[in-house]
């Protein structure tokens, strides 16, 4: 193994480490935030965000070029704004504003490829068929539609319960049944389009063609 070879898989394997923890932090921060409410300064639940999230997108756009880390960068920028003023002003009300920053940024990353395509779900579905037909590209258009509503209302929602919610319902709401609504969704469009458009190769696909047949 040549040293660029292992210099570039310890920063993949960083990466991921740096990956997991961000996604661990984002699953687990209601129930830091509830459990540790009265217990943790918010200083440092906001601290340990900002240290991960930094990380995590700097191994990224070190692998990235220079256009591709503008466009990686700019739906986190005001979630990234978000930790640093709220860190310094360290308010522990704040930190419940946190998941309303998230879907405002995903909605944000959805919405622009609606204007400037490929869409997101277009980018997705070419990783299992890399050529799509029109009717399949619209329908991922369409997709990108619904997931940019999915996140209008569930940031509309996180907003609100930080607002004016009991801490036991923002838990509640973002730390399970966000997560469960964002599953069903992803569930029910990946049924739907192989349902529908029944790309060849994949399992769920012979399934139905054995059913339907």
């Amino acid at each position: 193994m040549t040293p660029s070879a292992g210099t570039e898989d310890k920063a993949s394997c960083l990466t991921k480490v740096f990956s997991l923890a961000v996604a661990a932090l984002v699953l687990t921060y209601p129930f830091l935030v509830y459990f540790g409410w009265q217990r943790i300064s918010p200083r440092l639940i906001l601290g340990a965000a900002i240290v991960l999230f930094g990380l995590r997108l700097l191994f990224a756009a070190s692998r990235l070029s220079r256009s591709q880390c503008k466009e990686l960068a700019e739906p986190w920028l005001f979630p990234a704004a978000f930790l640093l003023i709220a860190f310094a002003i360290g308010r522990r009300t704040l930190i419940l504003y946190w998941p309303a920053t998230i879907s405002t940024a995903l909605l944000f990353a959805f919405g622009r490829t609606l204007a400037h395509p490929p869409t997101v779900v277009e980018l997705f579905a070419r990783v299992q068929k890399s050529i799509l037909t029109d009717e399949e590209i619209a329908y991922c258009r369409n997709v990108t539609r619904i997931w940019c509503l999915f996140f209008m209302a569930n940031g509309s929602i996180a907003l609100w319960l930080a607002w004016g919610g009991s801490l036991r319902a923002w838990t509640l709401y973002n730390g399970m049944i966000s997560y469960l609504l964002i599953g069903t969704l992803m569930a029910s469009e990946y049924f739907y389009r192989h349902w529908r458009f029944r790309p060849e190769g994949h399992l769920l696909s012979n399934w139905m063609n054995r059913w339907t047949h």
